[in-house]
């Protein structure tokens, strides 16, 4: 029901949709209303978009953005089978220095990782809608006209859609050249780690 209201359902459709009498609709919206501590369903909506983000309606809503913006691990959300940049926090787009991601493709942000495997292994993760964690995965690209080699442990997760189906992916990573030695190589294996 919660998911309804969300998407801008009115109550005789919920009720339609779930074969309920529309006043048993009314009334257990009534009580999601007192249950979330809210008066209309613009705010229920936000709280119910809280609760899935956070999983909890125990954490302050001011302590959202500091998750994101005031944390050294990159974060991107890239959208669709095309993967365009759709949003970033402040340390992912530090460390891509002034190059310009949001509204672009992965392969038009980034046309250096060609080849690499980097950019087809991120298209597996959005086709088979399975994370990808590497760890120490090393990395060469150009930020502000000069070549840089980084370390990074990454996360892959696939986004889902309402129904179910791939829609997007969070891109989540950590920096940790300073911990690895610079005598390292070798690549770890672009697959999925258990």
């Amino acid at each position: 029901m919660l998911r309804a209201i969300v998407r801008g359902h009115e109550n005789k459709q919920i009720a339609a949709d779930l074969g309920l009498a529309e006043q048993t609709v009314k009334t257990l919206v009534s009580r999601l209303f007192r249950k979330f501590s809210v008066s209309n369903r613009a705010a229920l909506a936000h709280a119910f978009a809280f609760l899935e983000f956070t999983g909890t309606v125990a954490l302050e809503g001011n302590w959202i953005p500091q998750l994101f913006r005031g944390v050294g691990i990159q974060i991107a959300i890239l959208r669709g089978p095309e993967l365009r940049y759709v949003a970033a926090n402040e340390a992912f787009l530090e460390a891509v220095g002034d190059r310009t991601i949001i509204g672009r493709t992965l392969r038009e942000a980034w046309p250096e990782f060609a080849g690499t495997g980097h950019i087809e292994a991120t298209e597996r993760v959005y086709a088979r809608g399975e994370a990808l964690i590497v760890h120490e995965l090393p990395s060469t690209w150009s930020r502000r006209d000069v070549s840089v080699r980084t370390f990074v442990d990454l996360l892959l997760q696939p986004l889902h859609d309402a129904e179910g189906a791939v829609n997007g992916l969070a891109f989540f990573a950590l920096d940790v050249t300073h911990l690895v030695g610079r005598h390292q190589q070798d690549a770890p294996s672009l697959t999925p780690s258990v």
